[in-house]
This record gives structure tokens, sequence and C-alpha cells, in this order.
């Protein structure tokens, strides 16, 4: 829409113009004429006949140059203003860029004469230059006994957030891996924005959305192919289950995002302990701890590749 003022004025007083000039066009009349031509005969025929006047052709004439002129004004004004607007956006995301070149530059320069090379390189890779972070992490352990075998029912949520610029094809991946004392199988899993599923896998592989299923010789993969836009968010659920051969269990999880904040919840039965090793940046802090039921919880950050190792006895 046009945002001088100035034109618009222009535009305005110009149809306003045009219209009271087709309105005092309609109140003139019509004047008879005569008309005078030759009949085959040789006789003298006179005829009358309607036509407009001077003023009223005038005035048509005078109307439509200025439409003309209010429409061309508003046309041309609307494309300057189309133009600088895209020209506006382009100078913004350029010394968006820029700036963000610069902050890196000063944060890489400063840094870098504390810590060596390989370290921040790896730190630059890992948490600088991350795409997307992991927030509210939960952990839901249920951990039962049957026919000798001890069966997990294990059930995650988080939420992603998409921290970069630019869209993430695959914001989520799990990766379930394959091991000789147990077996892993994905009941459900699930990814929704903002409460609208987007993307789902289930036990049955033919019954995918939006999920790429891949076999590998260590590990089952699937990948959520839901694109996830600048600064929104994700929420994603999974519910696996684990059978394990042996009648202790020693188990672990790795995260390959970064986490803020998390909450872990087991429960198991009466006659097993449960054991916790954290290793993250945030350590997780026991809120509960009755029979059979611990829960714990994790205020702060964790890295990528950190995570924690847990055993049932």
């Amino acid at each position: 829409m046009v945002k001088n003022p100035r034109y618009l004025i222009i535009v305005i007083i110009a149809l306003f113009v045009a219209l009271g000039m087709d309105v005092y066009r309609s109140t003139l009349g019509l004047k008879t004429l005569s008309v005078r031509s030759f009949a085959e005969n040789g006789d003298v025929v006179e005829k009358e006949i309607l036509d407009t006047s001077v003023m009223y052709k005038t005035l048509g004439y005078l109307s439509t140059f200025f439409y003309t002129i209010a429409l061309s004004v508003f046309i041309a004004l609307e494309v300057t203003d189309r133009i600088n607007k895209r020209e506006i956006d382009t100078r913004q995301k350029e010394l968006k860029e820029f700036q963000e070149n610069i902050n890196e530059n000063i944060f890489g320069a400063i840094f870098q004469n504390f810590m060596p090379e390989e370290l921040f390189k790896a730190i630059k890779h890992d948490i600088i230059e991350s795409k997307k972070i992991r927030k509210n992490a939960e952990w839901h352990y249920r951990f039962s006994e049957l026919d000798g075998k001890i069966i997990l029912n294990q059930t995650i949520k988080y939420t992603v957030q998409n921290v970069s610029q630019g869209i993430i094809s695959n914001p989520i991946s799990l990766d379930i891996q394959k091991e000789d004392n147990s077996t892993v199988k994905l009941i459900s899993a699930k990814c929704s924005i903002r409460e609208q599923e987007v993307a789902f896998a289930s036990v049955d592989k033919s019954n995918l959305l939006n999920c790429e299923h891949k076999e590998e010789k260590h590990f089952e993969k699937f990948n959520f192919t839901c694109p996830l836009n600048p600064k929104d968010e994700m929420d994603f659920m999974a519910v696996l289950e684990h059978e394990y051969i042996s009648d202790k269990v020693e188990d672990q999880f790795f995260t390959k995002d970064p986490i803020i904040d998390a909450k872990l919840n087991v429960i198991f039965p009466d006659n097993r302990e449960f054991f916790l090793y954290s290793i993250m940046s945030s350590e997780f802090k026991l809120r509960v701890n009755e029979k059979g039921d611990k829960r714990y919880e994790m205020k702060g950050a964790v890295l990528p590749m950190q995570g924690f190792i847990f055993r049932l006895t």
C-alpha cells in the first residue's frame, strides 16, 4: 500500500476532479441539430439529430485525463513502494549477516587465544554453529520383569527449536542401536508443530508420515523430514520397548544436540535398585528417592555427546 501521503493526496484530488466533471456532464442536456442532405431525385432532405455540446465532450476528455493521472500515479507509487521494501529487506538481511560474521570473528579472535586451536574448532562446530537445540527433555523409564528378562518401556519427550537463520529439513532423527544383549523396538513416534501432527512412525514400518526408515548393520534409523522454519519449535515424543536378556541392565544415553533443562523419572521393581552416572555439564538432582521410584531434575545445559549411564541391579 502507498505510504507517501503527499502523492496519495494528488491521487485523491485527481479522482475527485474527474468524478466532479462526470457528475456535471450528466446534468448537461442534448441539443438538436438540423442536417440537410440530397435525395436520389435531387430534392433537399432536412433531418434533425440529437448531439452533445462541446462542453460535454470537453469535460469527457478532461475527466478521462484526470482518471489516467490518478491511476498512473497510484501504480507508479505502488511499484516504487514494493521496490523500496524489497531493497530494505535485502539490506537488513545483508546487515544482519554482516553483524553475525563480525560477532563470530570477534568471538573467535578472543577465545582462540585461550585454548588450543583444535579444541576451539570442536567447540565452534558442536556448540556455536549448532542449528538446533532441545528444550525441556523428559525421559520416563518403567522397568518390569517377564520370564527372567527385564523389560524397559521408555517414553522420550522434548521440544526442538531452530536457532539458525535457515530452514532445517530434517530436525529430528532417532537412531536405535542394535546390541547383542538386548532388543529395542519402536512402538510409536510423532512430531508436532503448534499441536498439529506433522510426522509419524510406528511398529508398522509401512505406516510412516514424513519419515525415512533405514536399516543398517548396527543401527535402525528414523529421520523425520518435516521442515522447521527459523525460530519455530517442534514437539517430539517417542515410545520404545527394550528387552534385556540378562537379569541386570547397564545402558546409556548421549545427546547429539544441546539440551536445556531435563527430567528423568524411573519406575522399577521393589526388589531392584537403580543407579545413575551423569556425564553432563549440568548435574541431575535427585528429587524423589523412594522404593521403586526415583525422579531426577536438571536445570541448565547439556552439550552434544554428553549424557548419562544407568544400571538396574
